[in-house]
């Protein structure tokens, strides 16, 4: 009988610490933080995938399944099927997604710029979110509405759409969004505009600002923070600039974001690397008006860096072998 109350009892202890074992998921939820990750039609699909997504974030984007060329290829078709998926997926498993894109300079579907009326053209757009929102409504919280519309010195790029309409286009996609899903919050996405300060970063307040101004239903603007662990890093800049879009009255989502370290990585590295992330997330679980925090892909084995970027990669607190690093357990603890 005292063997069986000891084991009993270790029994007991062993099942009360493994359900002390925080899942990275919840405890985000349970943070208030959309906590997620960029994934593929095909991580939809196979089952360890979606245990490894479910398990770690509770939120997901598509990769590549919402950009023009993918879900709107032609001009009366509309394919929906692959993104489907996905958002049934992640709504099946309590997961929330955000919808990315819709004005991009890249990856539009080839018979958009055959389209040589500009009345044409601006209806096609018109209808085209219009019909994705609808489409999604009550699935996805949250559009990068436009993407990447500054250069690095500020300056509007010369984009396809910028190039037919300049700078009202954007203003006119975002108040067709609003009409097409009131509840949608809108979002203006680019890379490098983190830091206050910054050339690109300031083009885009003083633009989001004059947007707010005019009345214009933009609610927040998205940080891809693809960063690089040995270029300066400033906690501070980032900071502040998450703090004066909180004075106009929006919210910033960290929309795209990974690390990316020069490999084989170095321990002094991998170390730098965690010690951003952890400032990150910091900033969103600080200032009140960040709430997203997506990581550009879910682990390491599936990573656009290193085509992009020659000898760098392992951007991801997810290695190559779906294990957490060091990243991620320091990040749920700060969860």
């Amino acid at each position: 009988m005292k063997n069986f109350k000891k084991a009993a009892f270790v029994l007991a202890v062993l099942l009360l610490l493994a359900g002390c074992k925080k899942v990275p998921s919840k405890a985000a939820t349970k943070a208030g933080v959309n906590f997620g990750a960029a994934i593929t039609i095909g991580d939809a699909l196979n089952q360890e995938q979606i245990k490894l997504i479910t398990e770690n974030f509770n939120t997901v984007v598509a990769e590549n399944n919402m950009k023009w060329e993918n879900i709107h290829p032609k001009k009366t078709f509309y394919n929906f099927g692959d993104m489907d998926t996905i958002a049934d997926m992640a709504v099946s498993n309590g997961m929330k997604v955000r919808g990315h894109t819709f004005i991009w300079y890249q990856q539009n579907a080839p018979y958009v710029s055959s389209i040589k009326s500009d009345d044409e053209l601006k209806a096609h757009l018109e209808e085209h979110i219009t019909k994705v929102m609808e489409h999604y409504k009550g699935k996805i919280y949250e559009y990068d509405v436009a993407n990447e519309i500054f250069e690095e010195d500020g300056s509007f790029r010369k984009s396809f759409w910028y190039n037919r309409f300049g700078e009202e286009i954007y203003e006119f996609a975002f108040e067709v969004a609003h009409k097409a899903d009131p509840d949608a919050i809108l979002i203006l996405n680019d890379y490098n505009n983190e830091n206050a300060g910054d050339a690109k970063s300031d083009a885009q307040y003083k633009f989001v600002k004059k947007m707010v101004e005019k009345g214009v239903p933009i609610n927040g603007i998205g940080l891809q923070l693809h960063l690089q662990e040995n270029l300066p890093f400033s906690k501070d800049a980032i900071r502040k600039n998450v703090q004066r879009y909180g004075e106009l009255g929006l919210k910033v989502s960290f929309t795209e974001v990974d690390v990316r370290v020069k490999t084989p990585a170095t321990p002094e590295a991998v170390k730098h690397q965690q010690e951003i992330f952890c400032d990150l997330l910091d900033i969103a679980l600080t200032e009140p008006n960040v709430d997203t925090f997506v990581f550009w892909g879910v682990s390491d084995a599936h990573t656009w860096v290193p085509g992009t970027f020659p000898g760098y990669g392992d951007p991801l607190p997810i290695d190559k072998d779906n294990k957490p690093k060091e990243a991620m357990k320091a990040m749920v603890k700060m969860f």
